[in-house]
C-alpha cells in the first residue's frame, strides 16, 4: 500500500512516505496560492484558518444600514418605553375586492394614516429594529387592545411625533 507524496511548490521539495513496500509514491502538487497545510480527512483545520475567514457581522450590517438610513432629525430625542407617540405611516388605499397580483404600490395608491399608542419596547439591531406599541381603542366594555410592531427604519414610516413622555 502506498500513500501519495506531497510536493511543496514553495520549497520545491518532494516528500514521499511509504507505508509498506519498496515502490515509488506518486507525487501530488498543491494548487498555487494555497497557504494552508494539507489535512487528513479525520483531522481538523487549525484555528487560524477559521479566524482568517471570519466575517465581521458589525461591518456588514453597517454597510447595509448606511444604504437605507434616515436622517438623525427624523427620530425624536431619546425615545423610550412608556412614551406615548403618534406614528405616521403609509398604507395601501382600499381598491376593492379584486385579486392582488403584486405588492408594488405607487405613491398615489398609498395614503398616510397614524397610530397613537404607548411604546412597549424596542427590539432588534440595525435595519431590523422594531418598536412595539399598544393602544386601547373603543370605550367602556367595547374597548379592544391593539398592538402594532413598526420597523423603525421602514420607508413607509413618514413621521414619529411624541405626544407625552
Amino acid at each position: 500500500k502506498l500513500r501519495p507524496a506531497i510536493v511543496d511548490s514553495s520549497a520545491n521539495k518532494k516528500q514521499s512516505e511509504h507505508i509498506a513496500g519498496d515502490e515509488d509514491a506518486t507525487a501530488i502538487e498543491k494548487p498555487a496560492g494555497e497557504d494552508s497545510p494539507d489535512y487528513e480527512f479525520d483531522e481538523e483545520n487549525a484555528e487560524e484558518w477559521f479566524e482568517k475567514r471570519k466575517i465581521d457581522r458589525h461591518k456588514v450590517n453597517m454597510v447595509f444600514f448606511d444604504m437605507f438610513k434616515k436622517p438623525k432629525d427624523f427620530f425624536p430625542h431619546k425615545l423610550q418605553a412608556g412614551d406615548t407617540v403618534r406614528v405616521y405611516y403609509l398604507e395601501a388605499k382600499p381598491a376593492g375586492d379584486g385579486v392582488v397580483k403584486e405588492l408594488k404600490f405607487k405613491k398615489e395608491q398609498m395614503r398616510e394614516t397614524y397610530f397613537d399608542g404607548t411604546i412597549l419596547n424596542f427590539r432588534g439591531d440595525y435595519h431590523a429594529r422594531t418598536m412595539t406599541m399598544r393602544a386601547m381603542i373603543g370605550k367602556g366594555l367595547d374597548a379592544v387592545g391593539y398592538e402594532f410592531q413598526f420597523p423603525i427604519h421602514s420607508p413607509l414610516i413618514t413621521k414619529i411625533q411624541v405626544l407625552r413622555r
